[in-house]
């Protein structure tokens, strides 16, 4: 590597390769070539800009949904870093990932009914585990991301203590800063032509988390149930309820 890079960033290769042999406590890193971490969209191309994502490396205690965070001093720190190795006329910014919440909506029945309140609180970690990109059985740390709704529900259905799945679908909650959140049902597709067969980031510097409750529902009898939009009653605050007012 130091052959390569001769000690100086000027490739986005270099610029991760050479944080992560500097800063042991960083586990991943994403260079964005001629990109600021701007919420439009439109305005996000920026020649000449370096936008460097950092995550922290995970420890075995670390929840499946949690949001570990480098902080500011670790920033600086790492930005102060690559800019004494790279050109004095690129714009360098270094920030921690932007983490998208997905919660699970379904309807399941349980092969064990007696045992639905244990069963559902079982489902409930299994799904944030094969959510979460900190656990080994779940999608890895990795950014251009995407959740599939067959493929999460085909992992459901194949639990053992699974016997059918009907009404499913996805909430996705993205945190656009200063107050500002995006909620996103995939049911919604169900009323259209199309179906909404995945959900992707909002943001390219984000990672995908599970929310820590998923809504799962009970039944005693094989019924399929069409997925619909998420009603006002079924949110729930301080998570997936969520308002917002202009000062």
């Amino acid at each position: 590597e130091r052959l390569k890079h001769k000690n100086r960033a000027s490739t986005v290769w270099d610029y991760e390769r050479l944080i992560l042999e500097e800063f042991p406590a960083i586990f991943k890193v994403k260079c964005f070539d001629n990109m600021v971490s701007d919420p439009d969209p439109e305005k996000r191309t920026r020649p000449g800009h370096i936008l460097i994502v950092v995550i922290p490396r995970q420890t075995e205690t670390l929840s499946v949904n949690a949001h570990p965070m480098v902080n500011g001093a670790g920033l600086k720190e790492v930005c102060a870093f690559v800019k004494a190795l790279a050109s004095p006329f690129v714009n360098i910014a270094v920030r921690n990932p932007v983490y998208e919440q997905i919660q699970v909506r379904c309807t399941v029945k349980f092969k064990k009914q007696a045992r639905a309140g244990y069963d559902v609180d079982r489902l409930n970690h299994d799904i944030s585990c094969y959510l979460s990109p900190w656990h080994e059985m779940g999608y890895r740390a990795g950014f251009g991301w995407c959740v599939r709704r067959y493929e999460m529900e085909t992992f459901i259905r194949n639990l053992d203590y699974v016997d059918f799945v009907s009404n499913f679908s996805m909430l996705h909650i993205t945190d656009h800063g200063q107050g500002n959140y995006h909620l996103f049902d995939t049911a919604e597709g169900h009323t259209g032509d199309e179906k909404i067969e995945a959900i992707y980031p909002v943001f390219p510097w984000s990672l995908p988390v599970p929310i820590k409750r998923h809504f799962i529902e009970t039944m005693d009898q094989f019924k399929t149930i069409q997925p619909e939009i998420t009603g006002v009653d079924e949110l729930e605050i301080g998570s997936t309820f969520i308002i917002y007012s202009k000062k």
